[in-house]
């Protein structure tokens, strides 16, 4: 490989790993924005938000934010469209584009989160939390980019032996 391929694939790197950490900054909220007032014998209320909710509950009741749907869909489609991304930017040799995408998606995963804590979205035990968090999705993108490439391969293997 020459310096100018290597220096590409470093930049490919860069740039996916600075992608994912956009992704994490723009990741939805794990909760949906308004929160439910629960009270014994009463009809459940929704407020538009948790400080709202705060100020009609009474002693006895409870307020709480239902889930967000669209996180764990989201956090599904990230590592898959990283993945596929990376199959098509690393041309190179496949050990060599699968450590380069592992690595890019770590770095970028952890740099984020450090990232999050110093904007204090995060709090230090959500930081130590998250970070193993951080292989499952190098993992996906991972798996991913080899279907891609498994894919391609055939592709362009039967379009090889169609033209012969």
């Amino acid at each position: 490989m020459n310096f100018v391929g290597t220096r590409s694939l470093a930049i490919s790197a860069t740039a996916l790993a600075l992608l994912l950490a956009l992704f994490v900054a723009f990741a939805p909220d794990p909760a949906v924005s308004q929160a439910a007032l629960s009270c014994p014998g009463a009809a459940e209320q929704v407020f538009s938000s948790m400080a709202a909710c705060g100020l009609k509950s009474t002693p006895g009741c409870f307020c709480y934010r239902g889930p967000n749907h669209w996180h764990s869909v989201y956090w599904l489609a990230v590592p898959v469209v990283l993945g596929l991304l990376a199959a098509s930017v690393f041309r190179t040799r496949w050990y060599v584009a699968l450590a380069l995408l592992v690595a890019s998606v770590v770095a970028g995963g952890i740099g984020s989160l450090v990232v999050l804590h110093e904007l204090g979205k995060i709090d230090s035990v959500q930081l130590v939390h998250s970070a193993p968090g951080v292989l499952p999705l190098a993992l996906l993108a991972g798996s991913a980019w080899g279907v891609s490439r498994l894919v391609w391969a055939r592709i362009t293997t039967r379009r090889g032996a169609s033209a012969a």
